[in-house]
C-alpha cells in the first residue's frame, strides 16, 4: 500500500505507471500541480499525471489548496479513474497549514483498505 502526500504523490503515480498491478493500492493527499507557472523551479522535473491508472487509488484534496485549483484536483482524479474525497478549506493538508491528527483522514484510508479485494490486501 502507498501513502502519499504532496509531491510524493507524483513520484507515487509515476512509480504505479512504471509498474502497474504490483501495488495493493495507493492512498493520495493533496495532489500538486506540477504545471503550474509558480510550481517551485526547485522541485521541477515531476510532471502532471496524464493516464488513468490500473491500481486501486483513492484521492484526497482539499477545495482551497494552495498548490492545486479545485479543478485540476477533479480533472486529475477524474482523469485518473479513481475516486475523490474531497475536503472543504483544508488548505494543503499538512501540519504547516495547521492540521494536527487527522482521525477522518485515518477512517478514508482504513475504509478504502477494507473496501479492497482480500486478493490485494497484503500483510
Amino acid at each position: 500500500m502507498i501513502v502519499a502526500h504532496s509531491l510524493g504523490c507524483l513520484a507515487a503515480l509515476a512509480w504505479l505507471d512504471r509498474h502497474p498491478g504490483v501495488a495493493a493500492g495507493a492512498f493520495l493527499v493533496a495532489v500538486p500541480d506540477a504545471g503550474r507557472p509558480d510550481f517551485p523551479a526547485t522541485i521541477r522535473g515531476f510532471s502532471r499525471p496524464s493516464a488513468p491508472v490500473s491500481d486501486p487509488v483513492l484521492m484526497v484534496g482539499s477545495t482551497d489548496d494552495p498548490y492545486a485549483d479545485w479543478s485540476f484536483t477533479q480533472s486529475t482524479a477524474e482523469l485518473l479513474g479513481v475516486r475523490l474525497i474531497t475536503v472543504e478549506g483544508g488548505d494543503h493538508l499538512s501540519t504547516a497549514s495547521g492540521r494536527g491528527p487527522w482521525p477522518e483522514g485515518r477512517a478514508s484510508f482504513d475504509e478504502f483498505v477494507a473496501s479492497l479485494p482480500l486478493t490485494e490486501r497484503r500483510p
